[in-house]
């Protein structure tokens, strides 16, 4: 995944929409322009990413500042796809697994 270093002048642009992870595990998701100018760039949550209607990123009301996510930041999706996918592939295991005495 990105990791975004504490907010600095190297900081990518974030987009309306964007939804990203903060250091205390919180989700937060780009809000709007208009937001974004009158100061408040962070939604709480993030509910829906992408209007494939109108093939437009949602992007909510803000109500957070800049400040309110804990850097670092993950970016975990951006314009409705997650930025990294992790595959995780379970084997069998070896060992047969033991059940309670009622089992068959």
């Amino acid at each position: 995944m990105t990791t975004i270093a504490n907010r600095a002048p190297h900081e990518p642009v974030w987009e309306p929409g964007d939804v990203v992870l903060d250091a205390a595990a919180t989700i937060y998701q780009r809000a709007d322009e208009q937001s974004v100018e009158e100061g408040w760039p962070w939604h709480l949550g993030a509910t829906s990413t992408y209007d494939l209607r109108h093939n437009l990123p949602v992007a909510p009301e803000g109500g957070h500042s800049e400040d309110d996510p804990v850097r670092p930041l993950t970016l975990l999706v951006r314009r409705g796809k997650a930025v990294q996918t992790i595959s995780m592939v379970s084997e069998p295991s070896s060992h047969p697994v033991q059940r309670g005495d009622n089992a068959s």
